[in-house]
């Protein structure tokens, strides 16, 4: 499915039906450990803004493009296989989960993004 210039937030959340959506130029903002498992899904210029997630897996095998992620908590996330082109982390935290679990980043291409004032983020880039 086709998304554009919409917002989504914890109560207006996007469909979770497990993938293979466009969201182009949406905002994705205040959502709180919202489900959002979005398998081979591409973003286009979407903005992340204070998403809390936990103990979920975020994206797999998803391509985010001139995406930002700003002041965004996650614990214990697994970002599985993704393409991250041009994407921006600003003052995010990267932490443990309840169950002592740290964020993974297996297998993820990064290609010339940048990241600022986060904690916890041990990527390979």
């Amino acid at each position: 499915m086709l998304f554009e210039n919409q917002t989504f937030t914890t109560i207006d959340s996007p469909p979770n039906n497990g993938g293979n959506n466009v969201y182009r130029y949406c905002t994705f903002e205040s959502m709180y450990d919202t489900p959002l498992s979005q398998s081979q899904s591409i973003f286009d210029s979407c903005e992340f803004i204070g998403v809390e997630q936990e103990s979920t897996m975020m994206f797999e095998s998803a391509t985010l493009i001139g995406c930002a992620f700003r002041k965004c908590t996650f614990k214990g996330i697994a970002f599985f296989v993704n393409t991250f082109v041009e994407c921006s982390f600003e003052d995010c935290l990267f932490a443990e989960d309840y169950n002592g679990e740290k964020c993974t980043f297996n297998d993820n291409k990064w290609y010339g993004c940048t990241r600022t004032n986060c904690e916890g983020f041990d990527a390979d880039w």
